[in-house]
């Protein structure tokens, strides 16, 4: 396999594990997780998911290191 088809079948991966984990948290926790912070001011609403994207970035490390370790 050549090193093109690797990259999009990680990349590929990836998105897929992470829209797995958006329908995930978007059922378990509706309004947001615990550590998500919302600002409303005014007309303005402001959304930080601090907790949702320390997650996601977890569940890329993991899927991003196994898929390097079959490929090895």
């Amino acid at each position: 396999m050549s090193t093109f088809v690797r990259v999009l079948l990680g990349i590929g991966l990836v998105l897929l594990s992470a829209g797995a984990f958006f329908v995930v948290r978007a059922r378990l926790f509706p309004g947001g997780m615990a550590g998500d912070f919302v600002l409303h001011r005014g007309n303005v609403t402001l959304y930080f998911p601090l907790v949702s994207t320390l997650c996601l970035s977890l569940l890329a490390s993991v899927v991003l290191n196994a898929t390097l370790k079959i490929w090895r």
